[in-house]
């Protein structure tokens, strides 16, 4: 029997629990980029931080004509001239992320300040590179002089980005005339 207990003590030793050095957790709640990351993703991220935006000078405004854009009037384009006009946009959206949405709103009222005219439509928009924007024409036709009398419209376009969150809107203005006569 002793030379069991011998046999036992003498043979393998107990297992013993290492004891290993605590490592810090990294900081995961710090998502500051390092040097190289933000020299790739840097300039993705600053164009996804500008959202939609309008492409060029004529972006977003009033075009007289019927069939494009025969004279450019701008986003606060005035007492229109007769003939037909419209509301266009031509924007352009980040390369990531989707959907991006806009919402167009007009608004008109007669003379005397009453309403006479609402509209609101959103549209989706993809990206369609660098080079050309996503053209929405006609957003809302105008005829002037305006067949019901003088009206004051005033118009919006407010970018939305894929989380929902509203951007800063995009405004214009025109004035109809009332029929000679």
């Amino acid at each position: 029997m002793l030379s069991i207990v011998l046999l036992l003590a003498c043979s393998s030793p107990a297992p013993v629990e290492a004891e290993c050095p605590e490592q810090e957790c990294p900081d995961c709640s710090d998502a500051s980029l390092e040097a190289w990351e933000l020299s790739i993703l840097g300039p993705s991220l600053e164009r996804l931080r500008e959202g939609i935006k309008p492409v060029g000078e004529q972006g977003f405004g009033v075009c007289k004509g019927e069939d494009g854009c025969e004279t450019w009037l701008g986003s606060d384009a005035g007492s229109l001239g007769t003939g037909s006009h419209y509301v266009r946009a031509e924007l352009q959206t980040p390369p990531v992320g989707s959907p991006w949405t806009v919402v167009f709103e007009v608004a008109c009222k007669d003379a005397e300040g009453n309403p006479t005219q609402s509209h609101s439509y959103s549209y989706d928009l993809v990206y369609t590179g660098e080079k050309q924007g996503y053209r929405l024409e006609p957003l809302w036709t105008i005829q002037s002089p305006h067949p019901g009398g003088a009206r004051d419209c005033v118009y919006t376009l407010t970018p939305i980005r894929p989380d929902g969150e509203k951007l800063a809107r995009l405004e214009g203005a025109y004035r109809t005339p009332a029929p000679e006569g």
